[in-house]
């Protein structure tokens, strides 16, 4: 299991530093021999050391709330979308991930620091529960249809599964796992391996395991409305792509460190940001190939889209920055100041405001009324 980090890293060699993010690259196993900073000291446009995880913040599209971990603080802060000013409930130690079940407005989130998940109400957003869940949750996501939620573990075999009827806590044994995907009609899980090379698909009904190649080094993920799981390896600078039933993906060349995914499903379009390239791949799902390159600023480590206004969202991490793009001209409109390490984003559809989750906590809300209409 690997750590997903924000750091700025001093190694044994001096003063040399190694970038790491969500999106960036992290070296299994080199762990234990490096020191980040924390975050008091990390500098003003420089990432601070910390573990983070892309679903760091989440858009209810029922109560049109945003919600992101706030890990420094042990809390989440809330916002409702286009609205000012946010609120904050507290939850349990160093919260790092969280998932909304819109049909039952309930936000579960996983605390990291004391291996428990914190359930949220999203009515009066006070949170009604505290559950302990073993070591070091990490990714979590729920299945909507069925009331499950599933978490995996760092450096642990387990995957808990929570019932959210009765909010009891049983474990299964996939291996260890990162990133979880979730294909709520078919009642499958998708448990994402960055070091090795296949991943482990869960029938959510009988919960039976089987294995899947994809290639080593997977590290962003998206799903379309069919199944069909894109997935950036960004070892081998391809795009993944593997349909629902499917036994082996097949790929498509990408720039330089494949590592965040954004699907256009009504243009038949995914988009690709390149950490080492500084750019961002444009896929055409339909002809099966690469037909842009768009220019994406510094070190892009996530990508969001607005297709009703034509926007690509680019975080731009250790710049403290979100670069945003006409997805029609694919020109650059502008660069955005979006706070400390902007690492994940949520695009809430009609409101004129992008929201970033940032490390090490909380949420910034990015104007977008200076831009030009779309």
């Amino acid at each position: 299991m690997k750590y997903l980090m924000i750091s700025r890293i001093r190694t044994a060699l001096g003063d040399s530093l190694l970038h790491a993010a969500v999106s960036g690259l992290m070296l299994a196993g080199v762990a234990a021999f490096l020191f980040s900073e924390s975050p008091a000291k990390a500098q003003p446009g420089q990432p601070a050391g910390s573990l983070i995880n892309p679903a760091g913040i989440a858009f209810n599209p029922a109560s049109r709330k945003v919600y992101a971990v706030d890990t420094a603080r042990n809390q989440v802060e809330i916002a409702r979308a286009g609205e000012p000013g946010t609120q904050r409930v507290a939850v349990g130690v160093a919260p790092i991930a969280l998932a909304i079940d819109a049909r039952t407005n309930r936000i579960f989130v996983a605390n990291a620091g004391d291996g428990t998940v914190s359930v949220i109400d999203g009515t009066g957003d006070q949170a009604i529960s505290l559950l302990p869940v073993g070591p070091r949750p990490y990714s979590i996501a729920v299945n909507a249809a069925t009331g499950r939620v599933y978490l995996t573990h760092t450096f642990n075999d387990d995957l808990t599964v929570i019932d959210e009827a009765t909010l009891a806590v049983r474990q299964v044994r996939p291996g260890s796992r990162d990133l979880i995907v979730v294909d709520e009609e078919a009642n499958t899980v998708y448990l994402l391996d960055y070091e090795g090379p296949q991943m482990t698909v869960m029938d959510g009904a009988t919960e039976s395991f089987q294995l899947r190649p994809t290639g080593g080094h997977i590290w962003g993920a998206a799903m379309d409305r069919q199944g069909t799981l894109y997935m950036a390896r960004i070892g081998s600078n391809e795009l993944a792509i593997i349909a629902r039933g499917a036994k082996s993906p097949s790929t498509l060349p990408t720039g330089e460190m494949p590592c965040a995914v954004a699907l256009d499903e009504d243009a038949g379009k995914a988009y690709v940001a390149n950490y080492a390239a500084g750019s961002v791949t444009v896929v055409d799902l339909k002809q099966g190939r690469a037909v842009a390159t768009l220019e994406a600023g510094d070190r892009p480590q996530a990508v969001a889209l607005d297709p009703a206004r034509h926007r690509l969202f680019v975080a731009n991490t250790h710049q403290g920055k979100i670069t945003v793009i006409d997805i029609g001209t694919h020109k650059r409109l502008a660069q955005l100041d979006a706070g400390a390490s902007p690492y994940a984003f949520v695009v809430a559809p009609g409101a004129d405001v992008v929201y970033v989750a940032n490390q090490p906590g909380g949420m910034t809300a990015v104007s977008l009324k200076t831009l030009p209409p779309a």
